[in-house]
């Protein structure tokens, strides 16, 4: 039975746990939390990570642990399978992988809207790509106050470009690298009990397609949405209904999609770590790099 070790307690490393033990897997926790549940497999030191020999690592810890963890086992292990929590790192590190095979946890990449659009614009030409995400912080997690948890923080990791990366990656996995930067807006504008930013405004152009982004933390309004404008086409995608929309001749067509709730995790895990996929799906280490420094990079040109 293959060994799968997460890093990481909170509620995405526990959302990986309860899918993947529908696998035929045995999942363990890294953890030094004393009050942990003891309904898991613990390992509180990391010599003990060594004697276990995990086939595949998940990290899902705060964001400015990612580093520091995925360090540990490339100077320990080898062929060795790991799936990052995006964003890969808090900031860019120029830190190279040579024995172990590195993913980056952007499991959008999976949904059929991205698949649908990437086919779709892979000879078409847009003139405007609009991208929205909209959600309330304190309504992500269950299990801890949301101005204590890490994306609350800007020390750990947090902050609403970082947490809602997804954007940045799929339009580009999409439509190719965003080459021009316009305008950056990144700052924290509402009530929220948090010191990271909750604002994310952002124009800027793909191979002369100009393109905006909307993220924020405050929205009760949840919505998550990409809008694509060419010559020939108008259509608008709903990621959280699953629906596409497009008129032809005048007359608008639907396209509905059913998924499941952890459809795009599941599709990833097989992607991943059980070769049920092997199309070239997932965001590897070096694109996971690329979109760090990205990330970097827009937050210094930030307003």
């Amino acid at each position: 039975m293959k060994k799968i070790l997460i890093f990481g307690t909170g509620s995405i490393a526990l959302r990986h746990y309860k899918l993947l033990k529908t696998k035929k897997v045995e999942i363990f926790f890294y953890t030094k939390k004393k009050n942990f549940s003891k309904n898991f497999k613990i390992i509180n030191l990391k010599d003990d990570i060594i004697k276990l020999n995990p086939d595949f690592f998940i990290i899902a810890s705060k964001t400015n642990l990612h580093f520091e963890q995925l360090r540990f086992i490339e100077q320990n292990f080898s062929r060795k399978k790991i799936l990052v929590e995006k964003p890969l790192f808090s900031k860019y590190q120029n830190f190279k992988i040579k024995k172990n095979d590195v993913f980056v946890g952007y499991q959008l990449r999976y949904h059929p809207i991205i698949d649908y659009l990437k086919k779709r614009f892979k000879r078409e030409k847009t003139f405007l790509i609009k991208i929205n995400c909209n959600s309330y912080l304190p309504e992500w997690r269950k299990n801890i106050e949301y101005h204590k948890s890490y994306s609350a923080k800007k020390k750990e990791g947090g902050g609403v470009l970082s947490d809602l990366s997804h954007e940045i990656d799929y339009v580009q996995y999409i439509f190719g690298k965003i080459d021009k930067i316009n305008f950056s807006l990144l700052s924290k504008i509402s009530n929220l009990r948090i010191n990271s930013e909750d604002i994310f405004h952002f124009i800027g152009s793909i191979n002369k397609s100009k393109i905006i982004i909307n993220l924020d933390y405050f929205s009760k309004f949840k919505k998550r949405e990409i809008e694509v404008i060419s010559n020939k086409n108008h259509i608008r995608c709903d990621l959280i209904k699953n629906i596409i929309e497009y008129k032809v001749n005048k007359k608008l067509k639907k396209i509905k999609f059913k998924l499941t709730k952890n459809y795009t995790y599941l599709k990833m895990f097989d992607n991943i770590f059980f070769n049920k996929d092997k199309r070239k799906i997932s965001c590897g280490y070096k694109e996971g790099l690329k979109i760090n420094r990205l990330i970097d990079k827009l937050k210094s040109r930030s307003k």
